[in-house]
């Protein structure tokens, strides 16, 4: 514990305008006050112990006088130094006319603090920033008693009753409902979630404001806050700390949420009841954007919207994500290192704890996602700078600079660390997470893969016509050479008639020609036409006899047309089925660029199908020395649900997105089973990699992909 500089002659004062108003008891029993500072518009929380001291530095006292005043006139026990440390504290956080008492360190290091952590005040800046707009507090007194009868007993029972009932509409007709979201994919749509959004946060931001004032409290501004640049509304209700009961502050802190629930209740009930038109559209509209975001932001308590405030005053703790990340440190400290610290917080139940270091956790790890999540969209959809100075910005103050304080924090206090089972625990997990990340290690990697077959042939018409000797089907064997079936075109046949009678005609003249000394001079033109006659007749003949599909390959037909029958007409190039050998399917993967270099062909490796138990062993026979720009097994796409990202083109291709390369395994004994189609993993052996070197690595590729380096 560091050392607190020597008592001034005389404590400071605490301003005239500093309010102290009595708050929820403590678990304890014991009562606390909440301390108003008008200047800042802020509340600090105060044990009753604080309370009694801070309250009599209304004059100007010695700390003698004061300790003597305490003894004589309560039961509080402090000493010197905890009554320089509590002066300290209410100076520099400016609730003292003067700061004599404070600790000359401490004010230095306050000092400092801004420009130490200047990256973070502007990254909170950016991710936070109020604009006040109004001063609604006279309007609101107004008005707050036409509204009154909105929230009354019988307005909310027809609420619960009408939303209810939409709700359980909702259920019967959900898959429609999910139907309509791609409607409203483009412009129109984006715009109309947008209006629809900010309509109904502005009801429920006047709904705390409303909430607020029928308590009691004033509303000093309401404004816009841009979160990420993102407009949102809001209303300054903090004077409902001001209240004693947790229940009224629980009843401002619902009010939105209510309002916006009830909206979406009520939208959902007319949108089931009223036909396809305009009043259905803006119904889902006003209902799926109300609903999205009231359950994925205003109650979700990770971050300091209604939800955290909500869960706060039912949980009966007080700035609870201060007080959890604080407990969280501590037990990292006490039950993981074994360090003999005193908890930030007295009569911590097991519960208690339980519940703020999950909390704590929860929500540290939803900040650091929803903060990267967000400057990454902004990085690719609008400024590469912003989002990447956010992107940066957000790991080191979410990731970083909490770990490097903590190890700082640790190493200050290194005299209280010894080995024992603790510390010897945490050092062996750390020490094995460390070396499986710097060790180059060989380890076994999944790659997607599917099944083909090595011989195929598709099974399509040659051209227009219908069906005739059609003797095959679906499971059908069939052999290289046979006929599968003709197509009987009459158009071609007939054209085939005509040159046979033309032939005919021809060469009945050819003969008279000859016979006839006259005529014997047109002989030539004749010949030549004749030979016209045959041409045309042999297309045509070989027209006809491609009608005929031939089997190119020996196999089964796998896939066939069932409703084809003798006698069905069918078009050119259309698709009957298709052919696979009788050898047993082959398995094609893909592998990322970044692997390619650690296999060869030769490499033993193992298949395992999504569909049956058991790895099928095999071996790599062909490496694709091109990267894989179209990808021909749809089933391994990300389109239906497999690991390779794709994004379909104009026609209808699907276009890989990342680098990978194929590989063709031949499996030493497929099963008999193993059909064409299926899915799976295959297993291979890479060379020993570092896994911090690959991450050091892949985010070197990308800064040089993104800088155009």
């Amino acid at each position: 514990m560091s050392t607190i500089g020597p008592l001034a002659a005389t404590l400071p004062v605490l301003r005239p305008d500093v309010e102290f108003f009595l708050g929820p008891d403590e678990p304890d029993g014991s009562p606390s006050y909440v301390i108003h500072d008008p200047l800042r518009g802020t509340f600090e929380k105060a044990t009753w112990i604080q309370a009694e001291i801070l309250r009599r530095l209304r004059v100007p006292t010695t700390p003698e006088c004061l300790l003597q005043q305490l003894s004589d006139g309560t039961t509080i026990k402090v000493s010197e130094e905890d009554l320089t440390r509590l002066c300290a504290n209410a100076s520099l956080k400016g609730l003292t006319m003067d700061s004599r008492v404070a600790d000359m360190r401490a004010w230095q290091a306050q000092q400092q603090r801004p420009r130490a952590d200047a990256l973070v005040t502007c990254f909170r800046k950016l991710a936070y920033l109020r604009i006040p707009l109004i001063r609604p507090d006279a309007f609101l007194e107004r008005t707050v008693g036409l509204v009154r009868h909105l929230a009354g007993p019988a307005a909310l029972t027809a609420y619960l009753c009408l939303s209810t009932i939409g709700v359980l509409l909702l259920a019967q007709r959900f898959d429609a409902y999910l139907a309509t979201f791609p409607y409203f994919f483009n412009v129109p749509g984006v715009l109309a979630f947008v209006f629809a959004i900010v309509a109904v946060k502005v009801i429920h931001e006047f709904s705390h404001a409303y909430v607020a004032k029928a308590l009691g409290n004033r509303v000093p501004t309401m404004g816009v806050a841009l979160i990420f640049m993102f407009p949102m509304a809001y209303a300054d209700v903090t004077d409902s700390w001001r209240m004693r009961g947790r229940r009224k502050r629980l009843l401002i802190a619902l009010a939105g949420v209510t309002a916006e629930l009830v909206i979406a209740g009520l939208a959902l009930l007319v949108w089931a009841l009223s036909p396809v038109g305009l009043l259905k559209s803006i119904c889902f509209v006003v209902s799926s954007a109300t609903l999205i975001s009231t359950l994925l932001v205003n109650l979700n308590p990770a971050m300091r919207f209604d939800g955290y405030y909500v869960l706060s005053d039912l949980l009966g703790i007080d700035n609870l994500q201060s007080r959890s990340f604080a407990v969280t440190r501590w037990v990292l400290r006490r039950h993981v290192l074994g360090m003999e610290v005193e908890p930030p917080e007295v009569d911590l139940s097991a519960r208690r704890l339980a519940t703020m270091v999950v909390y704590a956790l929860f929500a540290w790890a939803y900040r650091l996602f929803i903060y990267s999540a967000i400057a990454l969209m902004l990085y690719h959809r609008l400024t590469k700078v912003i989002g990447g100075l956010l992107f940066f910005v957000a790991i080191y103050s979410l990731l970083v600079k909490p770990v490097v304080s903590e190890m700082i924090g640790i190493l200050k206090m290194r005299r209280l660390l010894s080995w024992n089972w603790r510390t010897i625990a945490a050092a062996s997990v750390c020490g094995t997470v460390l070396g499986w990340a710097l060790l180059p290690i060989s380890r076994r990697q999944a790659l997607p893969a599917t099944t083909t077959a090595r011989e195929s042939q598709i099974i399509y018409a040659p051209g227009d016509g219908a069906i005739r000797d059609l003797d095959v089907g679906l499971n059908s064997s069939v052999r290289e050479g046979d006929t599968l079936f003709v197509l009987e075109s009459r158009e071609l046949e007939c054209e085939a008639q005509l040159a046979r009678l033309e032939v005919q005609r021809i060469g009945l003249e050819l003969a008279i020609i000859k016979n006839d000394e006259k005529q014997r001079a047109l002989l030539p033109r004749k010949m030549e036409q004749l030979t016209r006659a045959n041409a045309k007749l042999e297309s045509i003949l070989i027209a006809i006899d491609g009608n005929r599909f031939i089997a190119e390959v020996d196999g089964t037909i796998v896939e066939w047309d069932e409703s084809l029958r003798n006698g069905t007409p069918i078009g050119t190039r259309q698709i009957l089925g298709q052919i696979v050998d009788h050898h047993g399917p082959t398995v094609v993967c893909y592998v990322r660029h970044d692997l390619i270099s650690d296999l060869a062909t030769g490499d033993r490796v193992y298949f395992c199908s999504d569909a049956r138990p058991g790895r099928l062993p095999g071996v790599v026979t062909f490496i694709d020395p091109v990267r894989t720009s179209i990808l021909e097994h749809r089933g391994l796409s990300s389109v239906a649900g497999g690991d390779i990202a794709v994004t379909p083109d104009a026609h209808g291709r699907l276009e890989v997105v990342d680098s990978y390369y194929r590989i063709d395994v031949t499996l030493d004994s497929p099963a008999d089973t193993l059909r064409v189609g299926q899915t799976g993993r295959v297993w291979v052996r890479t060379a020993p990699r570092s896994r911090l070197a690959d991450l050091f690595r892949y985010c070197h590729s990308v800064l040089v992909r993104e800088s155009s380096f």
